[in-house]
């Protein structure tokens, strides 16, 4: 019988997560990469805090968030969220910090709570990389930096039914999933007052769809140069 000369379909390559000294993740088809695999969730498994790398203090950690946040403060994606917050403050960004903390004190539309999802470890991989939302997989050295930023740990799965409205809230999300989303934007008499996240616009989603059309306006963060993916199609949803 005659071989087939018929050309074989080469086979995808399994894409493999890998994070750069400078502590981005980046995705890559090499063989040299340390994986992340997925697990199956099941009622008995056990999500294990993300590994810090050896010898990294929290002095460590801090000089690297310091490092990034110059970066991050430095760049046009930051001047247009500094620019959304401070109006959803009622303030501009001519004005200096001092004028701005005393105009949004006396203002009804100050923004006074931030909340934040979908953060992952500040200090090391998702052993796994399974999420749950009722268990942050944030390790010693990441609570010990968090809190030396004034940021509080909300661990319990009822977190993700707050009720945004009572304060002029902020909700930070660029990357949560769909499903933590909905959660935090059912409930037209409980959504915050601004949303950086998304976009939500073709999220196939009913519940995130009717919050965009719901927004006075909506502002597409620009490209953060030292890490294009990061914030990647992400806008901000103003009230």
């Amino acid at each position: 019988m005659p071989h087939s000369t018929r050309r074989k379909h080469p086979q995808p390559r399994k894409r493999l997560q890998v994070t750069d000294d400078d502590g981005w993740t980046h995705v890559t088809t090499g063989g040299n990469a340390r994986r992340t695999q997925r697990k199956a969730a099941s009622s008995t498994s056990t999500l294990v805090p993300a590994e810090a790398p050896r010898n990294l203090s929290l002095d460590g950690l801090r000089t690297q968030f310091e490092a990034h946040r110059a970066k991050w403060e430095g760049s046009a994606a930051w001047k247009t969220v500094e620019s959304v917050v401070r109006a959803g403050a009622g303030t501009s960004t001519g004005e200096t910090a001092e004028t701005t903390a005393t105009a949004a004190a006396g203002s009804d539309e100050s923004i006074d709570a931030i909340v934040c999802i979908g953060l992952g470890s500040p200090s090391g991989f998702l052993k796994g990389g399974w999420v749950d939302r009722r268990n942050p997989v944030f390790n010693t050295l990441d609570k010990s930096l968090l809190a030396s930023l004034d940021i509080a740990i909300l661990d319990h799965p009822q977190a993700f039914n707050l009720d945004l409205s009572p304060q002029r809230t902020l909700l930070y999300c660029p990357g949560a999933e769909r499903a933590h989303l909905e959660l935090l934007l059912f409930h037209p008499d409980t959504r915050p007052a601004l949303v950086i996240g998304g976009p939500l616009e073709d999220a196939d989603s009913e519940v995130l769809s009717d919050f965009a059309s719901s927004r006075r306006e909506s502002v597409r963060v620009p490209r953060f140069e030292p890490c294009e993916h990061a914030f990647w199609g992400v806008r901000a949803y103003c009230a």
